[in-house]
């Protein structure tokens, strides 16, 4: 089964308008949808901030964009800190990816949390977490894949202003469960690497600008991307990152 995860779109209301490094997040977007759609992927998995400016608007031309480049391709999308929006579920309901309904395929499940939390903070309630020990007792001999939006593990750079809080009860599930084969995040806008025991927790190129994991804030002159996973039914994978 091929997985591809994307993240960080930060669409505006004006599909004209650039952000960071002069990148039009709109057309970056539609670029790496393009190149998606080449990989063929059975599941596309958007990991947060698919807004930037938390407009209606920035929601429909989501829609617009996915909608015919991705017509026979499950989508399943986790919010950001900046869906923290009456926006986000009005637009993207149908395509949410939430505690309590994990996505299940061949012998993995797919599991979304909303780590939102306060402004650019996150953090995992408990009823979340009490909603991922159930289905992964539920589910005990299968392979398990948990998205979050915002980074569970120092990025040691200026990301780490804005963390996920309280993470150690998360940490210690993932410890708990070796069932568990991989975590994967946004937020970072770079394909960060770490590992809570065994297990792999990686983060993703934005579909627009990326960050360097410096110190201070610094924009990287790298293109967007994307991360591919390959999945197997005896819970082994590969990845690898393409940018356009």
């Amino acid at each position: 089964m091929r997985l591809i995860q994307l993240s960080d779109c930060h669409l505006f209301g004006d599909c004209s308008r650039t952000g960071y490094a002069s990148v039009n997040p709109y057309q970056s977007l539609k670029a790496v949808l393009d190149q998606t759609a080449s990989l063929l992927p059975d599941l596309v998995l958007v990991t947060g901030d698919i807004s930037g400016d938390s407009s209606e608007q920035s929601y429909q031309h989501f829609l617009t964009l996915i909608q015919p480049i991705l017509p026979n391709v499950e989508v399943k999308i986790i919010a950001g800190n900046h869906d923290s929006n009456p926006f986000f579920e009005k637009s993207l309901s149908e395509y949410s990816l939430v505690a309590s309904h994990p996505w299940v395929k061949d012998n993995w499940v797919m599991h979304g949390l909303d780590s939102r939390h306060e402004h650019t903070l996150g953090k995992v309630s408990d009823l979340q977490l009490d909603l991922l020990q159930a289905a992964l007792n539920h589910h005990p001999s299968a392979n398990h894949f948990i998205a979050l939006h915002h980074h569970p593990l120092p990025a040691d750079s200026w990301m780490d202003n804005h963390p996920l809080v309280d993470a150690e009860a998360f940490i210690s599930l993932v410890n708990a469960n070796p069932q568990i084969k991989a975590v994967v995040h946004g937020h970072v806008h770079f394909p960060l690497q770490r590992q809570i025991g065994t297990t792999p927790v990686l983060g993703v190129p934005s579909t627009c600008w990326q960050w360097e994991m410096t110190t201070d804030f610094a924009i990287s002159s790298e293109r967007p991307g994307l991360r591919i996973f390959d999945l197997q039914d005896n819970g082994s994978w590969t990845t690898q990152i393409r940018r356009v």
